[in-house]
């Protein structure tokens, strides 16, 4: 029975061909092992053969023989060229191949019984690992469609990730390049590519940055330099009128309500124009609270100027004149044109670093420009209590000698009297 049992295996063994071929990939210097048979195939096996076939484009594949064992024997014959590099397993037929080299390369067979039925059919493909990729780009300017290839041997597959989010998006070549249309500071960041083939995996980092201004960027630059313009000469104007007080009450009412209304003027286009960057900032950055913050206080600034202006070009509003005397603003007012000016100062500076710096280094920082608002406000701060002291001396100064004329004309008039009754006692 056990007789009949072994013929019935050794016969779907011989009557079988491996038609599964398993794929195995290693690098030069690398080791493989091959499976041999299983248990019910080992008891009946008494000849072990691996074979090595090495297929040739058009031909038939050469055949070579790796090793042959017959059970019971001490040790399996090898050719030369395997000497050292083979760990044979008498018990089921397997080996352990080590120091693999190019030319191991090929189509490897185990045989059993001296038969041409194939029990293990394994392909043993010899490749280089991959090396360290780089990442190239072909430009870095806003708007610009931007191509990052990465640059390895022969990888089977490659990843793309984002700041450690993956891509699979815009993808071609096999997922060789990553393709960033229209590209915009939003798309700045760490950018890795992973390749891989079957005996490697490798990958390379690359920081893009987007260098330059974006069109509607320009609009930002030129209205925070407009701003700039216009706030400097009113700021500067403003300032000299305050310290030329007592030359500017000696001089003609119509030349000084005329110099102050062109101050106020310069006013009211540089807070639109800082308004107009601000609006264009949180449209293309977003809303964060210091740039809306800005804004508010801009609008709010601009609407006192207007009606500041207003007043001064006594342009017929006579609501507005009411209402600033009624509410008391008018003595609050009267320094807004200063305020004014180095508020517009402050934020254009701001604007303009914060584009440069965008410029230059290419991705977005918020905290590091921002944080410059203290101290230039700390500055400019100090500058307007100072023309605010030298007004306020200029003022009292003015007022003293207002006081002295009159006590002048007094005199003047009291003597003029005395003189004029002695005259008329002599008489």
């Amino acid at each position: 029975m056990l007789h009949l049992l072994n013929m019935a295996i050794l016969s779907r063994i011989l009557s079988s061909t491996a038609q599964n071929t398993t794929e195995v990939y290693r690098s030069p210097g690398s080791s493989v092992a091959f499976l041999g048979v299983d248990e019910n195939e080992r008891k009946i096996t008494e000849v072990f053969q691996w074979k090595k076939l090495q297929e040739h484009p058009g031909k038939e594949p050469s055949v070579e023989q790796v090793l042959e064992y017959h059970v019971g024997s001490a040790k399996p014959s090898l050719i030369q060229k395997y000497n050292g590099r083979i760990d044979f397993s008498p018990y089921n037929g397997s080996l352990v191949f080590s120091h693999l080299t190019y030319a191991d390369d090929g189509l490897y067979r185990l045989y059993i019984n001296l038969q041409r039925n194939i029990i293990q059919d394994v392909r043993l493909h010899i490749m280089d690992k991959l090396s360290k990729p780089s990442i190239w780009n072909n430009a870095s300017s806003p708007g610009s469609t931007i191509q990052l290839m990465c640059n390895v041997g022969d990888a089977s597959s490659y990843q793309w990730w984002k700041d450690g989010r993956e891509v699979s998006h815009h993808l071609q070549d096999g997922n060789r390049s990553l393709v960033i249309p229209s590209a915009s500071r939003s798309d700045c960041g760490n950018y890795t590519c992973v390749a891989t083939n079957p005996v490697s995996s490798v990958q390379a980092n690359y920081q893009l940055t987007i260098h330059g201004l974006l069109p509607v960027e320009t609009v930002i630059v030129a209205a925070s330099i407009v701003g700039i313009v216009s706030s400097a000469v009113s700021f500067v104007g403003l300032l000299l009128l305050c310290c030329l007080r007592r030359e500017l009450i000696q001089a003609s009412l119509k030349q000084s309500k005329l110099l102050f209304l062109l101050l106020f003027i310069c006013n009211n286009v540089s807070l639109v124009a800082i308004s107009i960057a601000l609006i264009f900032w949180i449209v293309i950055k977003g809303a964060a609270s210091v740039p809306v913050v800005a804004l508010c206080i801009a609008l709010i600034l601009l609407a006192f100027n207007v009606c500041l202006t207003i007043s001064i070009g006594n342009l017929g509003c006579k609501c507005i004149s009411r209402f600033l005397d009624s509410t008391g603003l008018r003595a609050s007012i009267d320094f807004c044109g200063i305020i004014s000016s180095f508020v517009v100062i402050v934020f254009s500076i701001v604007i303009l670093v914060e584009e440069i710096q965008q410029s230059n280094e290419g991705c977005y920082v918020t905290i590091l420009t921002w944080s410059i608002l203290p101290p230039l406000f700390t500055v400019l701060a100090v500058i307007f209590i100072a023309s605010v002291a030298v007004w306020w001396k200029g003022n009292g100064d003015t007022s003293c000698e207002s006081n002295d004329q009159a006590a002048q004309q007094e005199v003047m008039i009291r003597l003029e009297s005395q003189n004029h009754s002695e005259n008329e006692g002599d008489r």
